[in-house]
């Protein structure tokens, strides 16, 4: 993958561009909406509530009765088929503020951790 510089600042595009970057990841409906609705609303949180609300705004039940965790198990899957890409999605930790789901590039949360996390080899698609 040839990476792309934003003419403006000079920084790997993929760094601004969520949507741009994660564009070629398999990824199937739900996924992609999610990753759609995260790119949308980058560098903000998104609600849980609301995913739901995205991913399934074409059922006419509203989606499963347990929507929610659908959304966090589709958002543990997509996990580490965006984490080779420079993004993830940071685990929401209960009682700790967690408001909802936001992508992140790996190299924040690398700096925060004080150690680089183990990457993924990424599959052609």
């Amino acid at each position: 993958m040839t990476t792309t510089h934003c003419p403006a600042c000079g920084q790997p595009l993929a760094q601004h561009a969520p949507k741009e970057a994660l564009a070629s990841v398999a990824l199937g409906y739900r996924g992609r909406t999610i990753i759609e609705c995260l790119s949308k609303a980058y560098p903000r949180h998104v609600s849980g509530p609301d995913l739901v609300d995205m991913v399934y705004r074409h059922d006419r039940d509203g989606g499963p009765l347990y929507a929610a965790n659908v959304i966090t198990s589709c958002i543990a899957e997509i996990r580490p088929k965006i984490e080779p890409y420079g993004w993830t999605i940071p685990k929401n930790r209960p009682g700790r503020g967690a408001i909802g789901y936001r992508l992140v590039p790996v190299e924040t949360i690398e700096k925060i951790a004080g150690k680089p996390r183990k990457r993924r080899k990424r599959v052609a698609a």
